[in-house]
């Protein structure tokens, strides 16, 4: 039976230091025995149970708590016992070196008498098992001293649920230890005897094996004395002892449970509960509404069966506050081996619950970011071996049962080995995989990624593995290919275009001037694209500039280029030349190829093409000299007929120069006020009164004085200011007839031509209504003049242009009808007032029956559409005669006026105004 002090009796000082419950009770076995399922029925193993449930989380929490907490001492070992790693709270406490220990196996720290124990072995086994061991325990320094560690063992668990090693989370209570009198302790573990245990001898093992077991350090008074001094002494610590403790009965016969027969002082200051208070009432005082149920079933069943039980319990205070608590319940036995009584020691763990709880929310939530972030992560070993993988990573490498070593093992070589600027390489930069990194899934696809690979240092600052992380930039990447090959391509052939085509000159310049070799740049240009773009529409143009390109590639070699510079031009690099003539056989070759029948959507087209070429170094130095050389070879062509080549002369440098003039001379034209409008009367042919005038544009240059409009629109045209200069015609036009009626001068019509390219602009309906309001000019007295290829390019569009102009009320006339291609269908289609015949007709209308044909069928055709017919180009009385003999309406010539300014046009409406007879 155990005897307990009153609650004032007093220990001496020499004793009253320890407050350790469970070394004072283990010393309290001299009555112990084994309890029928072999256990030992003991006070040590009463307050020494086995780890809970709850000590398995906490555990599992021990690696992150040796990474962040110093004052912990901490080794690793593999399951064959050797050290793998040891912190420096760990060496110190031993006073070994790092070196010292790496690779040896765990029993050097272990006293020789137990080294090769069966407790010894069982303790390996069970780790190896996964189970978790701790308690208090006695090893062996550097030095030969011995250190008392209180520590856990906690297993490491791999993906495939199998421990691969052993963290040993210890504190050094040598100090502690040795304040009494040097007694040895017993580890708490639910391993039992059989536990790794330094102080005690495992070949005890059968009842009463602890009865009289004292550690070599006991005083030999205490080993003599007699077994009641012995229990009132451990009473005493007992009463003195910082756990709570509370003893019960056996609980055999009360279905209620066991009952409580006494509590120390440290109980009553735990709950706020006096002895008398609990006394004869059960443990379920302390319980209340969020004790966990899984936590009462477990001590439920350690009472039911007579086994000690370790468990993190959830207390209620007298007040109703709750408190967490580590609570130890053991049976005790009598000398007969009867259980009589029940031993629960609590021990307030808030600050460790407050530890674990903040551990294990930085665990979830750092796990949960991994998980949810949308890059991969994967944390490796030192061998490759992966110790962690989000989905992310799983997914993109396809392997649902953990990314494949081999293919981490070469991303950690690809950053390792890849290139890196000295920049990087000396500022410790994170190593970068390779930018055109391409990874293998398990199922053998390939997939591009972006990424980095940063090592993970260990507590001793060396590295233990790497971390990995990823993403998937195969869209992002071929997105960025796309983009690349737009900006050096043609979008339409996919042809190098401009930038690239220059690019690859300069670099054939450098190589001709390393092999002493000529190259050669051909400028070509499609003859008479233009009229297939306007009467088969763009989608065939399209097609043909397709075939055209895909025909010059088929003629050239690897080391050669054809680029389309856009529109119907297209130039061809020839590298690597023998001789200047072999760019003539080149440029027959493509004339040949390209005048050969295009198949397009049932259309057979046969084009001709003028080429222009230039030779580096004769021609130029530079991809722009030569293309601008090969440029004005190509124009000579055309000025010659079109439908051949020409090598680039320097005679033909003067006319590019004119060019370049022209073109930035028409630059400051307007803004210097240097064109003006001259107005050539058109006279009704009948009565030969005035009727109307077109206004044509002219330009004085400051230093060159008049140039004639055939000079500067074509370059106009194809610098982009006609636009601009036809928008300031039509303006000036329409000002210029309201200050005429405003003069009270007879109301004209004054026809304005309109450029092809100012008609496809979009805005230029909305262009026209604006002068129109803005200058206040009648609509009736406006007519636009155009070419035929106007009406017939993109003839839907045309069709509302055209109604749209008709809607203001303005006429519409179309000019030098019968030099294109006259179709008779477009003139009944669109809305025209007007038909004028090109002088080319005129001129010869008396002398030549072909032209006289063509005139008489003209006006008759236009005459039966209701159409008004003027004459161009009048310069003969025999002329006028012979046209109004064929019923022309209205002419216009020199034999009438030249075009004359505003100003000397305007007698001439005087004139009109005052006898209404011809001017």
């Amino acid at each position: 039976m155990l005897t307990l002090l009153p609650s004032e009796t007093k220990l001496a000082p020499e004793t009253a230091g320890d407050d350790v419950l469970a070394t004072a009770i283990s010393r309290s076995e001299a009555t112990a025995t084994h309890a029928p399922d072999g256990s030992i029925g003991s006070a040590t193993e009463s307050l020494l149970a086995e780890v809970t449930e709850r000590q398995r989380v906490e555990a599992a929490l021990a690696g992150q708590i040796a990474a962040i907490d110093t004052t912990h001492a901490v080794i690793e070992f593999g399951l064959d016992g050797t050290i793998l790693s040891a912190n420096e709270s760990f060496l110190a406490a031993l006073g070994y070196e790092l070196e010292e220990l790496q690779g040896k196996h765990h029993r050097i720290l272990v006293d020789p008498s137990y080294r090769n124990s069966p407790g010894y072995q069982q303790f390996w086994e069970s780790l190896g098992e996964g189970d978790y061991q701790g308690g208090e325990y006695r090893r062996i320094g550097k030095t030969g001293g011995e250190v008392w560690l209180q520590a856990t063992y906690i297993p490491v668990f791999g993906k495939d649920g199998r421990a691969y090693k052993i963290i040993k989370l210890a504190t050094d209570i040598t100090a502690q230890k040795r304040k009494p009198s040097g007694y040895s302790g017993v580890a708490r573990s639910p391993a039992g005897p059989a536990a790794e245990t330094a102080g005690a001898d495992p070949a005890h093992s059968g009842p009463g094996a602890h009865a009289a077991h004292w550690g070599p350090g006991a005083h030999p008074a205490l080993l003599d004395a007699p077994p009641d001094a012995r229990l009132r002494l451990f009473e005493g610590v007992v009463i003195q002892s910082s756990a709570g403790v509370m003893i019960t009965d056996a609980g055999h016969l009360d279905p209620a449970g066991p009952r409580i027969v006494y509590t120390n002082p440290a109980f009553t200051a735990m709950t706020g509960y006096g002895a008398e208070e609990v006394v004869g009432k059960t443990p379920l005082i302390l319980q209340g509404p969020r004790t966990g149920p899984e936590v009462t079933d477990r001590i439920r069943s350690a009472l039911s069966s007579w086994k000690p039980v370790l468990v993190d319990i959830l207390h209620y205070r007298k007040d109703a506050t709750p408190f967490w608590v580590e609570l130890s319940i053991s049976p005790i036995c009598n000398e007969n081996g009867r259980y009589t009584h029940w031993l629960f020691a609590q021990r307030d763990i808030a600050e460790r619950k407050l530890l674990s709880e903040a551990l294990m929310a930085q665990n979830e939530l750092l796990e949960v970011t991994l998980k949810s972030i949308g890059d991969a992560v994967i944390c490796t070993d030192l061998q490759g071996n992966v110790t962690f993988s989000n989905i992310v990573a799983e997914k993109l490498l396809g392997a649902a049962a953990g990314p494949p070593t081999v293919e981490i093992l070469r991303m950690i070589d690809a950053c390792r080995n890849g290139p890196q600027s000295p920049a990087a390489a000396g500022s410790g930069d994170t190593p970068i995989l390779p930018p055109d990194y391409t990874l293998t899934r398990s199922d053998g696809c390939k997939i591009a990624v972006e990424g980095c690979v940063t090592p993970i240092f260990g507590r001793a600052s060396d590295e233990a593995g790497k971390v990995i992380v990823f993403r998937d930039v195969t869209v992002a990447r071929a997105v960025a290919h796309q983009t690349k090959h737009a900006a050096y391509h043609d979008a339409l052939t996919g042809l190098p275009n401009r930038l690239l085509l220059s690019d690859r000159i300069e670099q054939a310049v450098a190589l001709a001037k390393r092999h002493q070799k000529p190259i050669a740049v051909l400028f070509l240009d499609l003859d008479g694209f233009k009229h297939i773009n306007d009467t088969l529409g763009h989608a065939i143009g399209d097609k043909l500039l397709q075939s055209v390109g895909n025909r010059l590639v088929s003629c050239v070699r690897l080391s050669d280029t054809v680029s389309r510079q856009g529109g119907d031009e297209f130039v061809i690099l020839v590298s690597d030349m023998s001789e200047p003539p072999d760019a003539a056989i080149a440029a027959r070759r493509f004339l040949q190829v390209l005048g050969e029948p295009h198949s397009l959507d049932g259309h057979e087209l046969q084009i001709t093409a003028s080429i222009g070429i230039s030779v580096f170094p004769d021609d130029g130095l530079d991809a722009p000299a030569l293309i601008k050389a090969a440029d004005t070879a190509m124009y000579k062509v055309k000025a010659s007929g079109r439908h051949g080549y020409q090598f680039f002369e320097a005679a033909m440098r003067a006319g590019a120069v004119e060019r370049e003039y022209l073109e930035e001379g028409l630059h400051h034209a307007i803004e210097n006020r240097e064109f003006a409008l001259h107005y050539q009367p058109k006279i009704d042919i009948r009565t030969g009164a005035l009727t109307g005038a077109e206004a044509l544009i002219r330009w004085t240059h400051p230093t060159r004085g008049a140039i004639p409009p055939g000079v500067f629109i074509p370059v106009a045209e194809t610098c982009g200011l006609i636009s601009k200069l036809g928008a300031w015609a039509l303006r000036e036009a329409c000002e210029q007839g309201r200050r005429w009626t405003e003069a009270g001068l007879p109301a004209i019509t004054l026809a304005v031509n309109v450029s092809p390219i100012e008609f496809e602009k979009r805005d230029f309906l909305q262009g026209v209504l604006n002068v129109l309001d803005e200058t206040g000019y009648d609509p009736k007295n406006l007519e636009l003049e155009m070419t035929e290829g106007v009406l017939m390019k993109r003839a839907a569009s045309t069709d509302a242009m055209l109604k749209g102009l008709k809607d203001t009320g303005l006429r519409l006339a179309l000019d030098d009808f019968g030099t294109g291609y006259s179709s008779l269908s477009y003139l009944t289609k669109f809305p025209i007032d007007t038909i004028k015949i090109d002088q080319s007709f005129v001129r010869q209308i008396s002398t030549d029956p072909t032209e006289t044909a063509i005139v008489t069928a003209v006006i008759s055709m236009a005459h039966s559409l209701n159409l008004m017919v003027v004459a161009e180009g009048v310069e003969t009385r025999e002329e006028l005669d012979f046209l109004s003999n064929l019923g022309c309406d209205e002419a216009q010539g020199y034999y009438f006026s030249r075009p004359v300014p505003a100003a000397a046009f305007m007698p001439l409406l005087q004139k009109a105004a005052s006898n209404h007879r011809p001017v």
